[in-house]
């Protein structure tokens, strides 16, 4: 099950296509992308509880589907990683079936710290502060919200029992330090963790997999965790 990016806010099904199709391709597996509602239109938590009314259609729906229902993962860029960890949160948390694993592409992790202070001493490329501070003043409906673990993951108080994780993130990205840290915060919950990070990339890199050949391998070194989380008896 695939969250594409966009801050909440913007991105369809076209954008992630490209990565969809690879990662069915080297994982072995169906994709589902899903193409949850945007705010400002629909402010959060609308597009995590869509998620998560999918994700329980889809289980409800495996045999028709030629699914198997134990081996669901949850896999998103940007601000599709937020909803994918905190979907990831939501099975734990609610007694649902936990997915077999979570893979978090350069994610937003962190919605209430001041985006200026993402942004400090790192030069503006693709997600600039105003762009964070928008997204975030799109997505929520009072900034206060951004404390929430099912906002902000980094803020939860127990990630411990949580699927394997994948987390890719990128030097020239704002949003690498929270990334960085959510690795760490789930190594000390005992979750298996592979924290892949890119010099000189900036954010979302792995989008442009037919463009730049760190994009392709960052695909692929996620894909191949994915595959033995899904065909691992």
């Amino acid at each position: 099950m695939y969250m594409h990016g966009g801050g909440f806010c913007l991105g369809d099904l076209d954008a992630s296509d490209n990565i969809c199709r690879l990662i069915s391709q080297k994982a072995g597996c169906t994709v589902i992308s899903v193409d949850y509602a945007l705010a400002p239109e629909y402010k959060y938590p609308y597009a995590l509880e869509e998620c998560l009314e999918i994700s329980s259609w889809i289980r409800q729906n495996a045999s028709s589907l030629n699914l198997q229902p134990e081996k669901i993962a949850y896999i998103g860029d940007s601000a599709g990683g937020n909803l994918a960890a905190v979907l990831s949160l939501l099975s734990k948390e609610s007694k649902n079936p936990i997915p077999c694993f979570q893979g978090l592409i350069c994610p937003v992790l962190d919605l209430y710290t001041n985006p200026e202070e993402k942004t400090r001493g790192m030069s503006e490329i693709l997600l600039t502060t105003e762009m964070c501070r928008l997204f975030n003043q799109y997505y929520l409906e009072y900034p206060s919200q951004g404390k929430e673990p099912y906002a902000s993951p980094v803020n939860a108080a127990d990630l411990s029992g949580l699927p394997p994780a994948v987390i890719i993130t990128a030097e020239l990205d704002p949003l690498a330090a929270e990334g960085r840290k959510y690795a760490e915060l789930l190594q000390e919950a005992g979750v298996e963790v592979t924290h892949y990070h890119y010099p000189g990339m900036v954010h979302d890199f792995p989008m442009f997999t037919g463009f730049i050949k760190e994009a392709k391998q960052a695909v692929t070194l996620l894909t191949e965790q994915l595959s033995k989380a899904l065909h691992t008896q």
